[in-house]
């Protein structure tokens, strides 16, 4: 299994986080975009990595990422009574069977074969007010693999069908080559 992670931001402080961790089974990834319109949003995406690290097992599951949202939705209302993020928890097994929850903006794709498929939904609430979780599933096949990423990846490349066609590590290169960023985004692109 490999993994690719990539971040940046036009401000001191990046409000977007991202996690991969290896484990036994496969890859776990946490993804965090602190709202900065809400304010404090680099403490809401905080909360939800630590949550991630303090739950972090070699058996992840669909429990235990619901339990994981929850308990940064606590953190973020005991530190501040504004701050949001969205998340994304995921799991992807060795088998190339994935499965995690979503909540919010963040974004889920599965690229295969030159077709880019949305996983996920966006959802309202976020996290640290009320969240609404959405739970997914799929398999990845050993030419495909899946692009986790904050929103604004959405911002930086608008069209992202240009970058279903690139191999993962090409669309680092792509990324770094954009001018005039318009938000932070972190991604992680992950395969067999």
């Amino acid at each position: 299994m490999k993994y690719i992670t990539y971040s940046e931001s036009d401000k001191i402080k990046n409000d977007d986080k991202i996690v991969v961790l290896p484990i036994r089974s496969g890859l776990v990834c946490c993804c965090a975009d602190g709202s900065t319109g809400a304010g404090e949003g680099d403490i809401a995406s905080t909360c939800l990595i630590e949550s991630f690290m303090e739950k972090f097992s070699q058996e992840m599951n669909i429990h235990t990422f619901r339990e994981i949202i929850l308990n940064a939705e606590n953190k973020i209302q005991e530190k501040t009574n504004h701050a949001e993020t969205t998340g994304i928890l995921c799991f992807l097994k060795n088998d190339g069977q994935f499965y995690g929850v979503s909540v919010g903006d963040s974004l889920v794709y599965n690229i295969n074969n030159n077709k880019t498929v949305r996983i996920n939904i966006n959802t309202k609430p976020r996290i640290g007010s009320g969240a609404r979780i959405q739970e997914f599933y799929g398999k990845l096949t050993h030419e495909s693999y899946l692009m986790i990423a904050t929103d604004g990846i959405s911002h930086q490349c608008p069209n992202i069908e240009t970058i279903k066609t690139l191999r993962p590590k090409d669309i680092i290169t792509f990324l770094r080559g954009q001018e005039n960023l318009y938000d932070d985004f972190s991604l992680a692109l992950l395969s067999l």
